[in-house]
């Protein structure tokens, strides 16, 4: 965590991507606002994919499209931002940046492989969130049509939001629209909206890929059941309705399909004090848990395999688990000790506060760059 910075302490910032996708909205936002408040001169360039391809990666990271967003700090230092799912790092662009702020990052299978760690730093907290105010260089940033789209239609909505008051009716997920103070004086209820994964929707899916998302699933699915008996009508869940779920879990749907829609689903999150998370593709941070700590809840999570930075601890800022029976023990400990409760969603807010609020997780890593290297 940093103190706020004077005028003189103003960053110039050169940021380079191949590719834009949900998972570096956050990215992006940051930079924006920090842009906004003075704190950075700022510009962005777009790089033919073909220029920073990756071809020794795996499948899997090569495929999504999600290389590092790299930065010239202040005209001499080299920042890489990778927000891909997977632990894996490309050993080149590792060598050839200063730092290397890893989403889902574990120092010590990196150890383990030899690669310079000293580089290498936990970004945290993933989740998509857009600025506030409708800003040029995030619509100039889509480069294919579909994305196009998609963007033009939430800055048509930013805008009719911001005409209207009604933020709601016309939601996109803006910095505004996803965060929240703790509410401690609501119902103890309990929320867990969750997706399947169709483990044979890619014919060249590796035999690994394809049993880790039916371990995902199963994980999720023995979850919502356990949940639905113990806690009845204290608890709101189940799986998206998508033709995979359907087909193989039709009983586990949520009661209603759209609520599953990010309006309805946000509109939700802020009405259950207490949340649950589990683990996501590559052993993943899921987005829900960034979620649940910008709105402030009470959080059962499944032990999380990656490194977060600053002060987030099981126990603390959530309540961790490894198998459904612990899952359904911590939901109800939150249940029944409201001290407890009210504790863990104020500390998830002061971590929100310091360490994943857009701009200021992108300020802590420009600083933490300046200020090892002096």
């Amino acid at each position: 965590m940093i103190k706020n910075l004077r005028a003189q302490d103003m960053f110039d910032v050169k940021l380079e991507y191949c590719f834009n996708s949900k998972h570096t909205q956050q990215i992006f936002t940051g930079f924006t606002i920090l842009r906004k408040q003075g704190l950075i001169k700022y510009s962005e360039k777009h790089i033919k994919c073909s220029e920073n391809i990756q071809t020794s990666m795996p499948r899997h990271v090569r495929v999504f499209n999600a290389h590092p967003l790299t930065v010239t700090l202040n005209k001499r230092y080299r920042l890489c931002y990778d927000t891909h799912d997977s632990w894996e790092i490309e050993r080149k662009t590792l060598d050839d940046c200063d730092f290397y702020f890893k989403r889902s990052c574990s120092l010590d299978m990196y150890k383990s492989l030899g690669l310079d760690c000293s580089k290498i730093y936990p970004l945290g907290l993933n989740y998509r969130v857009l600025p506030n105010d409708i800003d040029l260089s995030h619509i100039l940033r889509q480069v294919d049509i579909k994305d196009a789209i998609e963007i033009y239609s939430e800055t048509i909505y930013t805008a009719l939001a911001k005409w209207t008051g009604d933020s709601y009716k016309y939601f996109v997920p803006t910095e505004m629209n996803m965060s929240q103070e703790p509410v401690v004086n609501g119902e103890p209820k309990v929320l867990f909206m969750a997706r399947t994964w169709d483990p044979y929707d890619d014919v060249k899916r590796s035999k690994e890929k394809i049993e880790m998302r039916c371990a995902v699933n199963e994980s999720r699915a023995v979850c919502i059941k356990s949940l639905r008996k113990e806690f009845g009508s204290l608890f709101y869940g189940g799986f998206s309705h998508t033709a995979y779920a359907k087909a193989m879990y039709p009983n586990l749907l949520l009661p209603n399909e759209n609520t599953s829609i990010k309006r309805s689903y946000i509109g939700m999150l802020r009405e259950f004090p207490i949340c649950i998370s589990t683990t996501g593709l590559h052993g993943s941070i899921g987005w829900k848990m960034g979620e649940y700590v910008a709105f402030s809840k009470a959080i059962v999570s499944e032990r999380l395999q990656y490194d977060v930075p600053g002060n987030f601890e099981a126990g603390k800022n959530y309540l961790e688990f490894t198998h459904p029976d612990q899952c359904v023990e911590s939901v109800a400990s939150l249940i029944d000790n409201t001290n407890l409760r009210i504790l863990m969603m104020n500390k998830n807010r002061e971590y929100y506060l310091n360490y994943l609020r857009p701009d200021r997780i992108i300020l802590n890593t420009l600083h933490l760059a300046i200020t090892s290297t002096n």
